[in-house]
């Protein structure tokens, strides 16, 4: 950081002033300086803020021995002298009468929101940029005092305990309460909570944890029952049998462990029965309450990426409760190749088995072959060795067995669902639940490891069996069901598997919600699964698995036999559907370049796509983590995949992330992923998307390079474009408007009008009003409509019609100008209450979640937000 130390002594300081306007955040945990490029976000004491209200008025400044938040600002580029004037406030709105007079209860500030200081202190501006509300230093503290819903008393005792000398007295704080409140700044606290996104998340979170705890009841009676059978066996028999023990981080049953437990329970006519009891524990009730009295059991954890590092902290928690427990790891991300399993081994001394492949018949015959040790309850993992498809420990070494082949009848596992396994979480609802109905890819993508069966053919489990499972579902209220096949609608049956669902959904009210990731060569039965999903109202987000269109990057990864034409077909058929489609894409591929990247963003909005743009991950199992893959692409990763396993026990994942391979440095990749978060913020939030289509016709720039070229201008002069600055570099992270949109607006007509050329004209004008007009704020009421002097409307179909009738790159030329189009209104509403639920978050948590307004121009709202609210 740059540091402002050369500016005492105090005769320096007293000249030093703000450069242009500041934006502050205020979140419940208070005010603070926005992050920015490299810099972390700075928290602001009363002091600090006192400070920046002398300095936006030039006066000295006041605390000359404290010099960091003089550092933080010069680090920003926000000082200069005190010559440079703030832009005045727009005149301020006509005050809204307290919001009642009745005081009992408790309060809480509506965070995070953007204030702009100005000489006279914090305002709080509207939508069109009025002055709402303006306070001071110590009155923006006390503000702060409701960062948890708090009675005015309690509140005023934080705000003095936190302050002391510079707090409020308490007339001051009271009458600050009711300003706050007329001001839409503090939320009278009922049983849900204030109507923001904290508050949605906090309903949403205590509906699921009751639904929960139902569902742990349900298992805890399970699991005693079958404990007094096992009981009432072991007297009868005078032997008790090994407990075999899923292990989940979940709270709904888990597909690949239910049908491992399935398979051995079949094994042999059932013979393991006699040896083994299958715990039917969905819920982690088991590992939490071993006391180390228990006799040795079998633990299976099915490892993924997103569970894989708290899987590994449970098997710590077994093994340090009794050693003679059997712990086996299996799943795609449990590593196969022989330098990763000596380490993954190393790194994890609890681990006792780990399976490669699939784990079906790995695990019926590594129980069969542990059983005889297990009975004397010291179990013998050198009998393992003669079981293919697995690594154990041995001593100080790994024993690694040899290949399994793939399971060619997929009908010789019977079904978790039917046969009861999963009947333990009873039938109070389950939020999700994963469903396959075949198994294998065609495609040997090198980034990827489908399930360990990459290039393999596909195998399907038998119609029946699968509209059998999907009752199952159905009749047990799943809310969401994912399809985990690599390729739906690749056969003519899926057809009958999505009506088989919609008559379900018809029948029983559930599935609510049905995902897949489609077919990516072909749209033959496709149209016929949106049509029937469509009418059923059950179908989810569309996911199309692009990962990228650049010739050169698909040859590097291994795709280039996937047809990229057959997306837009598909993308068609949604379009004429009006559904919500998302394309995936990948960043940091081998074999792509910055311009390719770049390119992959462009085409997604050519197509008027939304897109999941995701970093790209060293897999384990993946071809791309082969020695001779990476040695000739030159692949660097920011953390090895052995970090992960050593980081995972204390709970937490570094995820090994391409950074840098022979096609691009890690410059290159830094400047994609600014890419990546302009694309989301400007493009699937829609922030920018309006004025950039108009850009595009009028001066020819394509959108991504409009971005950019803006970017760059704003980084070269952040203070001539200071809230373009803001939303460029700090809106990511916050989600809200930058203190006012107009304040953003204003400054964009500026910003196209002089370095970019456009004429300052009504068509201009008319693309700011919509613009303006489709970008939440919590002080806004709907239905709203606006008289424009051109038909934006009738202008943006005419765009897409071209766009969709094969015109992608070139409809700015062949559409007619915006100007040319007669007057006309435009209306905008907020079905799904974004203005007072979906502010505040950070961008990447939700980057593809609907976050502009329902309009004639709006993209079609997603199905999952606009189905579950």
């Amino acid at each position: 950081m740059q540091t402002h130390s050369a500016l005492k002594p105090d005769a320096q300081l007293t000249t030093a002033g703000l450069r242009r306007p500041l934006i502050i955040i205020i979140d419940r945990s208070g005010p603070f300086l926005a992050a920015q490029s490299q810099l972390a976000a700075h928290r602001l004491a009363v002091a600090d803020l006192e400070c920046l209200v002398a300095l936006a008025a030039g006066e000295p400044w006041r605390s000359p021995s404290d010099v960091t938040l003089l550092d933080q600002l010069g680090a920003r580029g926000l000082l200069g002298d005190a010559r440079h004037a703030y832009l005045p406030s727009r005149d301020a709105a006509p005050p809204r009468d307290v919001l009642g007079t009745n005081y009992d209860g408790k309060f809480v500030l509506v965070a995070p929101v953007a204030l702009r200081l100005s000489a006279t202190g914090f305002e709080h501006l509207d939508h069109d940029g009025r002055t709402l509300l303006r306070i001071d230093a110590r009155e923006l503290a006390a503000a702060t005092s409701f960062g948890q819903p708090e009675g005015r008393e309690a509140a005023f005792g934080k705000h003095v305990a936190a302050v002391g000398e510079r707090a409020l007295d308490w007339d001051a704080f009271a009458r600050l309460v009711g300003r706050l409140e007329a001001a839409g700044l503090l939320a009278r606290a009922g049983a849900d909570g204030e109507d923001t996104a904290q508050g949605k998340m906090l309903r949403a979170l205590r509906e699921g944890v009751a639904q929960s705890m139902r569902r742990a009841a349900h298992v805890d009676l399970w699991l005693a029952a079958q404990r007094a059978e096992e009981n009432a066996r072991a007297a009868r028999t005078g032997r008790r049998r090994t407990a075999v023990i899923p292990v989940t981080n979940g709270d709904v049953p888990l597909l690949s462990l239910g049908l491992v437990m399935s398979y051995a329970q079949a094994y042999q006519d059932g013979r393991l029965n006699e040896h083994y009891a299958f715990v039917a524990d969905w819920m982690n009730r088991t590992v939490p309450s071993l006391t180390g009295d228990e006799a040795p059991a079998v633990f299976l954890f099915s490892n993924y990426l997103w569970s894989h590092h708290w899987n590994l902290g449970a098997s710590a928690a077994v093994k340090a409760k009794n050693r003679a427990h059997v712990t086996i790891h299996g799943g795609p991300d449990s590593p196969k190749y022989a330098g990763d399993v000596e380490e993954y081994f190393r790194a994890n001394p609890h681990i006792d088995v780990a399976v490669h492949g699939e784990g079906d018949v790995t695990l019926a015959e590594v129980l069969a072959a542990l059983q005889p040790s297990l009975a004397t309850g010291a179990p013998d993992l050198t009998a393992l060795a003669a079981v293919p498809g697995l690594s154990f420990r041995h001593g100080d070494t790994v024993v690694r067995s040899g290949d399994r082949e793939r399971i060619a009848n997929l009908d010789l596992i019977p079904s978790p669902f039917a046969n009861g396994l999963f009947d333990s979480v009873g039938d109070v609802g389950l939020p999700y639940l994963i469903i396959e109905t075949n198994r294998g890819c065609p495609y040997g993508c090198t980034y990827c490891d489908w399930g360990s069966a990459t290039l393999s053919r596909i195998r399907k489990f038998d119609l029946a069996r699968v509209f059998a499972d999907l009752e199952w579902a159905a009749r047990n209220k799943v809310g969401f069901l994912m399809n985990a096949d690599a390729n739906f609608g690749v056969f003519p049956r899926d057809v009958e598997i999505a009506r088989k669902v919609v008559e379900l959904k018809r029948q029983y009210g559930f599935p609510r919600l049905f995902g897949a990731n489609y077919a990516k060569n072909t749209v033959q039965h496709l149209k016929q699964i949106v049509d029937t999903l469509v009418d059923g109202g059950i179908l989810a987000t569309g996911v199309l698995s692009m990962q990228s269109a650049d010739p050169d990057t698909l040859r590097t990864i291994r795709r280039s036999n996937i047809k990229v034409d057959r997306y837009d077909d598909l993308a068609q058929e949604f379009s004429r559907n009006e559904l919500p489609l998302v394309t995936e894409l990948m960043m940091g591929l081998p074999g792509s370049t910055l311009p390719s990247f770049i390119s992959d963003l462009q085409q997604c909005i050519d197509r008027e796509m939304r897109a999941r743009v995701y970093p790209t991950e060293l897999l384990v199992n993946s071809p791309m983590n082969e020695r001779a893959y990476r040695e000739q692409n030159q692949i660097e990763t920011r953390h090895t995949i052995k970090s992960t396993w050593e980081a995972s026990a204390g709970g937490s994942r570094t995820a090994p992330l391409v950074i840098a391979t022979a096609t691009f440095t890690r410059d290159d990749y830094q400047q994609m992923d600014r890419s990546r978060r302009h694309f989301f913020l400007f493009e699937n939030f829609g922030v920018l998307r309006q004025v950039a289509r108009f850009v595009r016709q009028e001066v020819g720039l394509r959108e991504m390079e409009f971005y950019r070229q803006t970017e760059d201008a704003v980084r070269a002069d952040r203070e001539r474009w200071p809230t373009i600055a803001f939303t460029f570099e700090s809106l990511h992270d916050h989600l809200v408007a930058p203190a006012s949109w107009r304040l953003l607006v204003d400054e964009l007509r500026d910003y196209l009008t002089g370095p970019l050329g456009l004429a300052r004209d009504t068509a201009l004008e008319t693309v700011l009003q919509v613009q303006h007009a489709l970008l939440p704020s919590r002080d806004r009421s709907f239905p709203f409509s606006i008289e424009l002097a051109h038909d934006y409307t009738a202008w943006h179909r005419r765009m897409l019609g071209l766009k969709l009738g094969g015109s992608a790159q070139d409809w700015a030329e062949k559409a007619p100008r915006l100007s040319s189009y007669g007057p006309a209104s435009f209306t905008v509403t907020d079905p799904q209450s974004i203005c007072r639920s979906s502010m505040g978050e950070p961008l990447l948590s939700s980057n593809e979640a609907d976050w502009e307004l329902r309009s004639p121009v709006g993209r079609t709202l997603t199905f999952l937000q606009s189905v579950g609210d």
